[in-house]
């Protein structure tokens, strides 16, 4: 399969069908774990699929809030992908004003959510991507069964990057930047990051003892694993 694209200022743009009046505009960048929508969009399609708070785009010039959601449809190549998870965005998001400046126009980002399902190739003669779908992909379909607290690795240590909410974690008293000092009596130095993702997963239901260090001193919080963004 084909996908046409174009390039506005050396920034390589499609356009996607997600069930409007008109494709929208997104900027394809690998870079990006997920796949980004401002909510200008998101608006005109919510069917009341459920809000994940808590995730921050963030860039070497500034950052926004946003939420994790599911679109409806979204059409890349020959696929329709169904209930794609996608983060939104503030409509002026810090990014925005930047590259409109460079003429550069659009409703989000195409990152890695819908970009890691193929394998990719690039003809730049025709200007289209050449898309090969993967058998399965990487993507995990239960990733989003889960303790509600997304790690980073930071200065030697597991943190809680971000705070997932409405989420057992938040209501437990985790915060933000909290070093995660052991899963289920497991330590997590020496650990991979994948690793940490890993063990904070799991079936709905199950519970994880987490060992933690944060603004008030170390504590040991039991954590309910759930379903954080259900079909």
């Amino acid at each position: 399969a084909v996908h046409p694209y174009t390039l506005t200022n050396q920034f390589p743009l499609i356009e996607v069908d997600v069930g409007l009046a008109a494709p929208i505009p997104l900027l394809v960048d690998s870079g990006q774990p997920v796949t980004y929508v401002t909510e200008e969009i998101f608006d005109q399609l919510d069917d009341g699929a459920p809000r994940l708070y808590g995730w921050v785009y963030e860039t070497q010039y500034g950052f926004d809030e946003g939420f994790v959601s599911r679109l409806p449809t979204l059409a890349f190549g020959d696929d329709v992908l169904e209930e794609l998870e996608v983060v939104v965005l503030p409509t002026d998001h810090h990014m925005d004003f930047l590259l409109e400046a460079s003429g550069v126009v659009i409703d989000g980002f195409l990152g890695n959510t819908v970009l890691d399902r193929y394998l990719l190739g690039i003809n730049g003669i025709d200007s289209t991507f050449e898309l090969w779908p993967l058998e399965g992909g990487w993507i995990d379909d239960d990733r989003w069964i889960r303790v509600g607290i997304e790690p980073a690795w930071r200065d030697g240590s597991f943190v809680v990057e971000f705070l997932l909410w409405p989420s057992h974690a938040q209501e437990q008293g985790i915060a933000v930047d909290d070093v995660i000092l052991a899963i289920d009596g497991v330590d997590t130095a020496g650990l991979e990051l994948a690793e940490v993702h890993t063990a904070l997963r799991g079936t709905a239901g199950e519970t994880r003892t987490l060992s933690m260090d944060g603004a008030q001193g170390t504590y040991e919080v039991e954590v309910q694993v759930q379903d954080l963004l259900p079909y």
